[in-house]
């Protein structure tokens, strides 16, 4: 047998000036949307539990990395909803992060959202390293949170029913304080189901929309149509996918119906499906089944 020269047995043993192995690719991940579950808590508290609580089992064959609720978590603000809210998303505890807006019927007074505090106190998550920090003291109402996804540092931003100019500003802030990160804005109300932008989606817009890394808009509230989309473009050249999303007027309050979004940072695309966990049923109608194509998903330039 050849024996090898001496450098090459000396190279053999050296790591390539890249290292050992090359980079990993980006994996897909997953994200799922809850929307307006007000009937749930008021009447069928158990379709809430088989949603969360798959959420929960799948996160991790799922690469679920998020749960964002749409607002409206209960319809009459009563205790017996949010406790039933409550039981609900303790499946999530330990299992998956998620964010939560409030809605209009999760105020008793205008943003007086004291029963939602209780529900989702800040001190229970202010130590997890996914929350980053809240608008006001001790109030998760309106609150940002991180997660990586693809390789890549995502922000999710929380703005209460209607933002005010105040809250406005201190979105801005906390979106040009994180300039590598890829934000999604959740908030109740935003896209209308004609997929315009109604007056509180204006006010956001024009706010946050040259941040170059604003990404995705979430919102349900609407009840006029079930889905919605609409691309725009930011001033600084990004995409903006916004989606409203909502199916509070069909039996048993929603039929138990998630949104299920697969990023794929490799292709640029992001699978959207409508799924109940509870009735183990994919909705397939085409504005609850597609497939959003050349999102930008890598870093922010």
């Amino acid at each position: 047998m050849r024996s090898l020269p001496l450098i090459a047995l000396l190279l053999a043993g050296c790591p390539s000036p890249a290292g050992d192995s090359a980079p990993s690719e980006p994996e897909p991940f997953t994200l799922l949307v809850v929307p307006d579950t007000q009937f749930y808590t008021l009447a069928y508290p158990y379709v809430l539990d088989h949603m969360l609580g798959w959420a929960a089992e799948t996160a991790q064959e799922r690469n679920t990395l998020f749960l964002l609720h749409e607002g409206d978590v209960t319809h009459e603000n009563s205790d017996e909803e949010w406790a039933n809210a409550r039981a609900s998303f303790d499946l999530l505890e330990g299992a998956l992060p998620y964010a939560v807006c409030a809605g209009n019927h999760d105020e008793i007074d205008d943003d007086d959202h004291a029963q939602f505090r209780a529900t989702f106190p800040l001190d229970a998550v202010d130590a997890e390293p996914w929350f980053g920090g809240s608008y006001r003291p001790e109030r998760l109402d309106s609150a940002w949170f991180r997660f990586e996804g693809g390789g890549v540092p995502w922000l999710v931003l929380t703005l209460s029913f209607g933002p005010d100019g105040d809250e406005l500003a201190w979105a801005d802030t906390v979106l040009a304080e994180h300039p590598d990160h890829r934000a999604i804005l959740l908030t109740h109300a935003y896209l209308g189901p004609d997929g315009t932008l109604t007056t509180p989606g204006m006010n956001i817009w024009n706010a946050l929309q040259h941040h170059p890394g604003l990404s995705f808009v979430f919102n349900g509230h609407y009840i006029d149509s079930e889905a919605a989309t609409r691309a725009s473009q930011g001033e600084a050249g990004n995409t903006v996918h916004q989606l409203f999303f909502n199916v509070q007027d069909r039996v048993f309050g929603g039929q138990g119906l998630l949104r299920i979004m697969r990023f794929d940072p490799l292709a640029g695309t992001v699978d959207v499906q409508t799924y109940s966990p509870w009735l183990d049923w994919f909705e397939e109608a085409p504005e609850h089944q597609f497939m959003l194509e050349g999102v930008d998903l890598g870093p922010v330039e």
